[in-house]
């Protein structure tokens, strides 16, 4: 009996079209014979009521005839059983296979939130580190009662920056230069014109014209990154210029593409849900990142925005240039324009085709050039982000929604990075790139003080009225925190 019930009950799907009726007559059947023999019957009012009716009193009548009472009601509880499997077409097989993808999941979480809890606490400490070590190293003797000041002296002391209207002459720089610091180095030689000949100039020799250039020093490192950028870049075209090349890459490209087009089309959903269709979001960005205060810096000839809005006004979305929207992006540490929708991308694509989908999507992604460069961009961009960071850069939006935005921003970027890692196969980002990984995490705690930093003088800037004579030096400070953090990150946008 168990070996024909695990065949059919469990390994193979019922039948819908019959076992459904069955089952319910099975389970009325059952369940009025097993309330017949439980509670048999009672008197109200000197009736006579039979807990399982007529049809329960029959059949628990007739199997109390053949089996004891206890037995026939073990057999009926085993016969509901089965009942309810046919009549709900309830499988194992599928629940199991629920019970335990869940369970990954939810594993799959907590050891997510393990590490990132894990991550966080090295990245608190080597902030620390990097404190205490310039801490003890001192700092300047006009800098040290600043840095016990409260975070208002702070702001408030630094003297404005006057630029001079007018350069002055070389000869009068010399001079105060040489009155202010006496010269440890030789005086150099005045450079006098050479005598002119009498009458018309004279051409130069003509050993001149071939003359050797004068040495140039350079870093031997810069150097051999150059080499290394154009071996790969020749190397790149010559092997994309191959028959044999093109013929490789057919297969994966047939199969590929469908694939690329459908998770391109949710991608796009997703993200122009949140950038483009909500109203607010426009307000949202000029709150969580930097974007006014990169206005006035001179990123380029033309201005952070197309067109002309009023002073406070948050421009639209489609009228605002590539740069400056992807530089806002990164000084906030989300990075935001080169994740976003790829995680709802994942997550609709297993819903659809189940998690063999992701597998095939991971055989796709070491055999396909395209979709390895694609997912491996987005790997860099995810692991340059830092949530933790973008959270002080949230607390600057308050209007209302704001809360729901980073909500969906947050969440959007803890499913890009689990799914990315499921269809790369490995643990952690740029697990397979240790030099580039290195290099993220060595410089996050120096660029980490800085964002804070960055944060704290929004806030006070923003708080500002427009004529207050402490909003140009405030302004100043945060463009140079600016300047410092896309130096850190190696990202300008």
């Amino acid at each position: 009996i168990a070996v024909i019930g695990w065949h059919y009950f469990w390994c193979q799907p019922p039948d819908a079209a019959y076992t459904k009726i069955v089952g319910v007559l099975l389970l009325f059947g059952c369940s009025s014979s097993f309330l017949s023999l439980v509670f048999g019957s009672t008197e109200v009012d000197g009736k006579t009521f039979h807990a399982g009716g007529s049809v329960g009193t029959w059949l628990g009548g007739a199997l109390a005839d053949y089996l004891n009472r206890t037995g026939s009601i073990i057999i009926l509880l085993t016969l509901m059983t089965l009942s309810i499997i046919l009549s709900t077409q309830f499988s194992f097989g599928r629940m199991f296979e629920s019970a335990m993808q869940s369970s990954r999941d939810l594993s799959a979480r907590g050891v997510g939130r393990i590490r990132a809890w894990i991550e966080q606490r090295r990245k608190d400490r080597q902030r620390k580190e990097v404190i205490e070590k310039h801490t003890r190293k001192g700092a300047p003797a006009a800098a040290k009662p600043i840095a016990a000041r409260d975070e208002d002296d702070v702001i408030a002391r630094p003297e404005p920056v006057s630029m001079p209207a007018a350069r002055p002459a070389p000869a009068v720089v010399a001079k105060k230069r040489a009155e202010a610091t006496p010269s440890l180095l030789p005086e150099p030689e005045p450079v006098r014109a050479a005598p002119r000949r009498q009458g018309a100039y004279t051409l130069p020799p003509a050993s001149l014209l071939d003359a050797a250039k004068p040495e140039q020093k350079i870093d031997e490192r810069e150097l051999m990154d150059a080499a290394r950028h154009l071996e790969q870049m020749a190397g790149a075209v010559l092997l994309a210029s191959t028959p044999e090349h093109d013929a490789s890459l057919e297969p994966s490209i047939a199969e590929g593409g469908p694939i690329l087009d459908e998770l391109a089309a949710t991608s796009r959903v997703a993200y122009r849900e949140l950038v483009h269709d909500d109203p607010g979001f426009a307000a949202f960005f000029r709150d969580i990142t930097p974007i006014s205060e990169l206005s006035d810096l001179r990123l380029g000839s033309r201005p952070a925005a197309r067109g002309r809005h009023g002073p406070g006004a948050a421009p639209p979305i489609d009228a605002l240039r590539a740069i400056p929207w992807t530089f806002a992006w990164s000084q906030c540490r989300i990075n935001l324009p080169g994740w976003y929708g790829l995680g709802t991308a994942l997550e609709a694509y297993r819903e659809r085709h189940g998690d063999a989908a992701l597998d095939e999507l991971g055989r796709l992604y070491r055999t396909w050039p395209f979709m390895s460069s694609l997912l491996d961009n987005a790997e860099v961009i995810l692991a340059k982000a830092d949530m933790g960071v973008a959270r002080l850069y949230a607390r600057l939006a308050t209007n209302p929604g704001d809360e729901r935005r980073w909500a969906a921003i947050e969440a959007e970027h803890d499913r890009a990075v689990g799914l990315l890692l499921r269809v790369t196969g490995r643990e952690r980002l740029l697990d397979d790139a240790p030099v580039l990984q290195r290099s993220i995490a060595l410089r996050n705690p120096y660029v980490d003080s800085l964002s804070e930093l960055q944060v704290r003088l929004l806030a006070r800037l923003r708080a500002l009225e427009p004529d207050d004579p402490e909003r140009g030096r405030v302004l100043r400070l945060v463009q140079l925190t600016v300047n410092g953090v896309a130096a850190g990150l190696q990202n300008t946008g």
